[in-house]
């Protein structure tokens, strides 16, 4: 478990500094990812390295001088505005997030044969164990933590429902988020009902919202 979210640690910061630096991801592994952005480093935009870097720095000082605030959020907000006000996208070349779809989903069964299942199915467990060791290992230490029993039974039904319902709506493969998972302890969070109120805003903004997020900075994201 430890090699395993080190590893994606690794993987996550390969696949985002080029969103930090302003810079073409490059392909294949993270070695050859990393590769690319030392060969072509002196492309970088540093206006949106500068954005990146202020995000970042606002963040640990509003993390630790007012942890009940939700600093990532604070953090969007100021990035949406900075772009709007100075016009960071259109004269420094800060790439933005753009129009994006709204709206749900229309649920319908996915088109795949028999062929495409036994294709599938060795990936299939690969994703399986990994989504299944991240799910028990972080409930268990959270589990530890708080003095409560993890049963794995019901978080492998519910893993499975949750993905039998992606599928549906056309969506990824669904499982636990360490990241997301921590911002919510770190909260206060102590029950399913932080979960509840998490799907009710994103719902809302499908609906409501996403227009607001249309001068996002990339680098932020990253």
């Amino acid at each position: 478990m430890t090699g395993f979210i080190f590893g994606l640690a690794i993987c996550i910061a390969v696949s985002q500094a080029p969103k930090i630096l302003g810079m073409p991801r490059g392909h294949g592994e993270a070695v050859y990812q990393l590769w690319h952005l030392v060969e072509h480093l002196g492309e970088a935009n540093w206006v949106t390295f500068s954005v990146g870097a202020g995000g970042m720095a606002l963040l640990y000082i509003l993390e630790a001088r007012t942890p009940r605030l939700p600093a990532p959020l604070v953090i969007m907000a100021a990035g949406i505005l900075a772009v709007s006000v100075f016009r960071l996208a259109d004269e420094h070349g800060v790439q933005i997030v753009g129009a994006m779809q709204t709206g749900f989903p229309a649920p319908k069964l996915p088109k795949v044969n028999l062929d495409d299942v036994l294709d599938l199915l060795p990936g299939a467990f690969a994703i399986v164990l990994l989504v299944l060791s991240a799910a028990l290992g972080v409930g268990h230490t959270l589990g530890r933590k708080h003095g409560y029993d993890i049963d794995p039974n019901q978080e492998l039904i519910a893993i499975g429902i949750s993905n039998c319902t992606a599928a549906c709506l056309g969506g990824v493969v669904s499982g636990i988020s360490i990241s997301s998972t921590a911002v919510n302890d770190a909260a206060g969070a102590k029950s399913q009902l932080s979960s509840l109120v998490a799907a009710s805003m994103v719902l809302f903004t499908l609906f409501a919202l996403m227009p607001l997020f249309h001068n996002v900075p990339e680098v932020l994201l990253g």
